[in-house]
């Protein structure tokens, strides 16, 4: 994944995927090599090479921030930005439990990893793959904020979805009318974050606010209890990472100075009348 990442675009699973072969073949292939690059790794035990694998997924995540919207291959026309290839890659093993802490939610997750401790800690994992349940320790990273032990009230509802929608279509099934003119409204959307506005400012610091991204930038941000609307623009402004889209949900009104820095940062801007947990249930039964 490193050298994937690191030769992107033209890495050599890039030169593999641009032929446009069929899936099948392309598997076989990527078999044949993983099998190669395994057979080199050195002697061990399976947990320590799942441990080995884990910390060098965790130092390829710290690479991934500045690099999410890039392009990292393409297949049949389609181009799949780096964010998009590493949720693939996510999804080859399931957490189960972190710190003995079982995993059924987000709050979960993080109460399971402070419980080990301060960074540098030993965090011991349950791992599940390839029908196997695995126990593995690997050392803890920086300390998230404890104020993410409210994460599930901030963030209400999120979703990546397997295949996107233009915007223009997910606007039509929120009922939302668009606010800015003269951008793209074919553009894809590949999914959705709810923020509960007033709770986020209070709650979340800045190193946080990736998190409301998932695995893509391109998705719409639905933000809740807003006014007028300027600060989450400027929120979103002096964030890197930019959405497709950003809707703000029963607003008071919308001041002009958002429509014009959404319009000058290429974001789609409008806003929906439903209430937020009718507009919930129709997100989750999107995608």
């Amino acid at each position: 994944m490193h050298e994937y990442l690191d030769e992107a675009p033209a890495s050599r699973l890039a030169r593999l995927m641009a032929t446009g072969a069929h899936p099948d073949s392309l598997a076989r292939k990527l078999a044949r090599q993983n099998a190669a690059e395994l057979a080199v790794l050195a002697e061990g035990a399976g947990p320590e090479h799942i441990a080995a694998f884990a910390e060098s997924g965790l130092r390829y995540a710290a690479r991934l921030r500045p690099l999410l919207r890039l392009p990292h291959h393409s297949y049949r026309g389609r181009v799949i930005s780096v964010a998009g290839m590493a949720a693939v890659a996510a999804q080859g093993a399931q957490l189960r439990a972190v710190g003995g802490e079982e995993i059924k939610d987000r709050a979960s997750l993080y109460r399971g990893i402070w419980r080990c401790g301060s960074a540098g800690a030993r965090v011991p994992l349950l791992v599940y793959r390839d029908g196997k349940t695995l126990e593995i320790d690997v050392k803890s990273g920086r300390r998230l904020s404890r104020r993410f032990e409210a994460y599930d009230d901030v963030i209400p509802s999120m979703k990546d979805w397997p295949v996107g929608m233009r915007a223009s279509d997910f606007l039509r099934k929120i009922e939302g009318k668009l606010l800015t003119s003269g951008l793209n409204t074919r553009r894809v959307v590949n999914g959705y974050t709810v923020i509960d506005s007033i709770k986020a400012i209070t709650t979340l610091d800045a190193n946080d606010y990736l998190k409301i991204y998932g695995t893509t930038s391109e998705r719409a941000l639905l933000f809740t209890g807003v006014k007028f609307g300027r600060s989450p623009m400027i929120a979103v402004k002096a964030h890197p990472l930019k959405p497709a889209m950003v809707v703000y949900v029963q607003p008071e009104s919308v001041d002009e100075l958002a429509v014009k820095l959404a319009e000058l940062e290429n974001i789609l801007l409008a806003r929906t009348e439903l209430p937020q947990d009718e507009l919930i249930q129709r997100l989750e039964r999107l995608g």
